[in-house]
């Protein structure tokens, strides 16, 4: 029922509401531009692969960004499902299993991500889908899943990392718990991972002439937006602040006073579930230190493949409040009255359900309400889009415009403009071939106005983004 609710809500969100998350449309033009160019790796810029090749194969269907959005729901309901079988596949754990998914379908952010053509809900399921088989010692199967993750979000590297730590672990000093065959095919959840980041590694630098570019290129882009390059600049209590970031105040956003259940039960949880333990340590690390070297931007979004560890953190502190509070009122006269209800599961259950019911309606309120007039001023400029009869280029950096116009994507030159010669320069080379040029700009035109050109449309701003948009036609 619960699942059901929220898949609706996804659904009604999806129809009537443009995707919030303009990353997103960015990754969907590269899949276009994989479609047209497959062989040249630096139009992924900083992103890993995969993601993009999924959307470029639903770009040769003829299908629109849409049809991602509607699929990450189904990725989305995966999650609590892969929660729940992930607890309920151990006799210790088992307890823990449906509050945990329930916790994990209701969460806020996880709901939002869900509607999106981002890649984080794959990520997400990836990452569950290798601790399951992990524990299940299918360790063949969870070493390709892990390097699937690997090609599709660079938190990945980081489980990768930790994780080789703990298969090296199990492989010189846990011996007598691996079977003859396991001792082998442990060591592949290293190998088959190590093969494909050197691979897309390898493959980056004979593109991008030197190593990791797309690496220093995240961390100079996000320095550049957020004007800052390290929290430590900002002072102690901004390091500190930015140090609680991703491990606190965005849970905190999500799953409100809930998370202070969390210390009770974090030292039994880690006992029962070493892996779930270590992939969770692993991102919420690379996370933190990302954002201390303002290498991201800080978005809540990152926080996503982390809900289902927090749910389950959740849950055992839940029942170590429990247990605690039944021991304190085991020998008081208390115990025989309506202080009694305090040691009962069901009540830390029920209650910590009411609250994040409560989180959960309100964050849903705040999207909708949020995303109403979204891209007004773009919606505008599509409407006179739509109305050019013929096929001349147009060339737009923004790729939200581009995506929601339904205007064919082969129309659309993806050449980033800048106010400088250059762009001037590959403009005029444009023009050699063409009658007329379209260009979608912002507010300074003073580039394009050393052409013959005309401007045909000005969107007005928008009150949400102060966003002006112009269409000037070159001839």
């Amino acid at each position: 029922m619960i699942l059901f609710l929220v898949i609706l809500w996804q659904f009604y969100f999806i129809l009537y509401y443009p995707d919030p998350d303009t990353d997103a449309y960015a990754h969907f033009i590269i899949a276009r531009d994989i479609v047209s160019n497959p062989f040249n790796l630096s139009i992924h810029w900083v992103w890993l692969p995969l993601f993009h090749y999924i959307g470029a194969f639903f770009v040769l269907l003829g299908s629109s960004m849409q049809i991602i959005r509607l699929l990450n729901v189904f990725l989305w309901f995966l999650m609590p499902v892969l929660t729940y079988l992930f607890l309920v596949s151990k006799d210790s754990t088992k307890k823990y299993a449906l509050p945990a998914a329930i916790i994990t379908a209701i969460s806020p952010i996880g709901i939002l991500m869900g509607t999106t053509a981002q890649p984080e809900p794959l990520f997400a399921v990836l990452i569950l889908l290798f601790a399951l088989l992990f524990e299940k010692t299918d360790y063949y199967s969870s070493s390709f899943i892990l390097a699937l993750a690997c090609i599709l979000r660079y938190e990945a590297w980081a489980v990768f990392i930790f994780i080789s730590f703990y298969v090296l672990y199990l492989r010189l000093f846990k011996k007598q718990n691996l079977p003859g065959p396991k001792k082998i095919s442990v060591l592949s959840v290293i190998l088959i991972p190590l093969i494909v980041i050197t691979t897309w590694s390898i493959l980056r630098y004979f593109f991008d002439g030197s190593w990791f570019m797309f690496l220093s290129g995240t961390q100079q882009f996000a320095n550049d937006a957020l004007g800052e390059t390290n929290s430590a600049d900002g002072g102690v209590l901004k390091f500190v602040s930015d140090l609680f970031f991703y491990p606190f105040w965005i849970p905190f956003l999500y799953f409100g006073i809930t998370i202070f259940f969390i210390p009770f039960g974090i030292i039994k949880f880690i006992k029962e579930n070493i892996v779930l333990s270590i992939t969770g340590i692993s991102i919420l690390c690379f996370i933190t230190i990302s954002w201390l070297l303002k290498s991201n931007l800080g978005l809540n979004r990152h926080f996503n493949s982390l809900v289902p560890v927090y749910s389950v953190l959740i849950v055992y502190g839940l029942s170590e409040v429990s247990f605690k509070t039944k021991s304190f009122f085991e020998n008081k006269i208390m115990s025989k009255n309506a202080f009694g209800c305090l040691s009962s599961l069901r009540f830390w259950t029920s209650l910590t359900f009411i609250i994040l019911s409560f989180y959960t309606v309100m964050w849903l309120y705040i999207y909708i309400d949020s995303n109403k007039g979204l891209f007004d001023e773009r919606y505008k400029s599509i409407g006179y889009l739509r109305t050019i009869s013929d096929r001349s280029i147009i060339v737009c950096n923004d790729p939200v415009l581009e995506v929601l116009s339904g205007v064919d994507y082969k129309q659309f030159n993806h050449y980033w403009m800048g106010n400088n010669e250059e762009t001037l320069n590959y403009l005029r080379s444009l023009m050699r071939y063409n009658n007329s040029v379209y260009v979608i700009a912002g507010e300074d035109l003073k580039n394009y106005l050393r052409f013959n050109s005309i401007i045909m449309f000005e969107s007005g701003v928008n009150t949400k983004n102060g966003n002006n948009i112009y269409i000037l036609k070159i001839i």
